[in-house]
Parts: structure tokens; C-alpha cells; sequence
């Protein structure tokens, strides 16, 4: 039982805690002297309130927030909202995803390349 604990359930509780929207926990249960039962927990984690400000366009705010799922910071993203069209920034996604289907274009770290592009177009300051 210690192995499957430490092999299994353990290993398990922490990528679902750690990967995912979903808060696992296990208990062990006796029967005389020996484990018999495993009780699983599982609840849904609570989301992050979106925080609304009244004096900017919902648009430009839902815009901000799809930037930072693609892993910007909120000032890059203010930065890029600011200066670039979300369509533009579509377009962008599309073809570089593209690029990358056709294996014309290999990228380990999306993110920075992104940055790199919003850099050369001076949308994002260049850090020295």
C-alpha cells in the first residue's frame, strides 16, 4: 500500500492539483488492521474573478485578457491592446500556427517569439 501511495495516489494529487482546475484528495481506510477502501475527493477550484473597469471598453478589457492567456504580461498586454488591432493579433496567431503545421518555422517558446515580433514593430519596449 505505501508504494501505490507514493507511486500512484501521490503522484496523482499532485499534477491534477498543480495541472488542472480540479482539487484532488484521497483518504485511506482501515479495515482491522489492514487498508481497504480509498475514499477520492474532487471539487472544482474557484475561478479568478474578472475584475471590470467601467471607464475602458469591455472590448479592449476582453482583448488585454486573451493576451495574457497566451502567457503576456498585463503591461504587455495593455502595450499591444493599446497600439494593435485584435484582429491583427488573429492573424498573427493563425499564420505563425500555420508556419508551425507546416514545419516551416520551429518555436520552443511561443511567448518570447511574440515578444520578439511586438519588439521589432515597436509596439514593446526592447530590454537592453
Amino acid at each position: 500500500m505505501s508504494a501505490f501511495r507514493k507511486n500512484v495516489l501521490d503522484i496523482a494529487k499532485k499534477q491534477i492539483n498543480e495541472e488542472s482546475d480540479i482539487y484532488f484528495d484521497y483518504k485511506l481506510i482501515k479495515q482491522g488492521r489492514s487498508f481497504r477502501w480509498v475514499e477520492i475527493y474532487v471539487n472544482a477550484k474557484m475561478a479568478q474573478q474578472l475584475i471590470i473597469n467601467f471607464e475602458e471598453s469591455i472590448d479592449n478589457q476582453k482583448y488585454i485578457s486573451k493576451l495574457v492567456v497566451y502567457g503576456f504580461s498585463q503591461i504587455q498586454a495593455e502595450l499591444i491592446a493599446g497600439k494593435e488591432k485584435e484582429s491583427n493579433f488573429d492573424i498573427l496567431i493563425t499564420e505563425l500556427n500555420e508556419k508551425i503545421r507546416q514545419r516551416k518555422l520551429k518555436i520552443e517558446n511561443s511567448v518570447g517569439y511574440l515578444v520578439g515580433v511586438y519588439q521589432k514593430k515597436g509596439i514593446l519596449p526592447v530590454k537592453n
